[in-house]
């Protein structure tokens, strides 16, 4: 599994987070487009793979828990399946070397409409972005014999110590936008699996601040979506039982 180093100062500031994790009430959703929150979420997504250019994103959100009121970063993962085995090459990103390396980014701001989802970020992060992504393969918490349909994103952000985030308990809040592009789809060069069912789920997130690290990993319907509809087994994502550090052996 290749990973892509976020800035010295990123990875030191989440590794100086204390080794302490509490789990908390709150949730997580996940939703095409726009934030599970505002209107109607878009929970399946169907793409008739015939262009090489556009997107599609991907929506993160977080139903704040209690005392998440000195936030200094947020790490987000996101587990996907595919119906087929291995997963196709479509869904090989983000890594050098991989067919679609460059069609998988991030962003930290919302362009939503609805009252629903409130924008955690009021300035952008001080940094932060996609941290590694499994392409597909290798992920520890899996048995060997499922690792080709499974590949998982880390995203990670973090924001001076100094200028602490608070959420308000119950209140959703966008965390980021996961795009996905449309290169080589087709023609010459495209890479096959644009088909493929695939469910992808958010499965926990990671509320760091300094009093003490906050686990949120109260998984629903909500916090799974689905490419080109049903098909892919959304119950092989493991339920994870994550420790600190666990967490931080990640950044070593």
């Amino acid at each position: 599994m290749k990973r892509r180093v976020l800035p010295v100062l990123a990875v030191a500031a989440l590794l100086a987070f204390p080794a302490s994790v509490a789990r908390a009430d709150g949730a997580l959703n996940l939703a095409w487009t726009n934030c599970y929150g505002d209107g109607t979420p878009v929970s399946n997504m169907v793409f008739a793979c015939n262009s090489n250019s556009g997107s599609h994103a991907l929506v993160a959100s977080i139903v704040a828990p209690t005392g998440a009121t000195q936030l200094t970063g947020v790490e987000i993962f996101l587990d996907l399946v595919s119906m087929s085995a291995p997963m196709g090459n479509w869904w090989a990103l983000f890594n050098a070397g991989s067919c679609r390396a460059t069609s998988l980014t991030t962003d930290f701001v919302y362009g939503g409409s609805g009252p629903g989802c409130r924008t955690l970020w009021t300035a952008p992060p001080a940094s932060g972005g996609i941290f590694s992504y499994s392409s597909p393969g290798f992920i520890p918490v899996l048995p060997s014999n499922v690792w080709s349909q499974h590949s998982e994103i880390d995203i990670a952000t973090t924001m001076p110590p100094a200028a602490p985030l608070a959420m308000t308990p119950g209140s959703e809040y966008f965390i980021a936008n996961v795009r996905i592009d449309n290169a080589l789809t087709t023609g010459t060069g495209a890479c096959a699996g644009c088909t493929d069912p695939v469910c992808i789920a958010f499965t926990y997130a990671i509320l760091s601040q300094a009093s003490g690290n906050v686990l949120v990993n109260t998984s629903s319907m909500n916090s799974a979506v689905t490419w080109q509809g049903t098909g892919a087994d959304c119950g092989s994502v493991p339920v994870r039982k994550a420790t600190w550090g666990a967490i931080k052996s990640l950044y070593r």
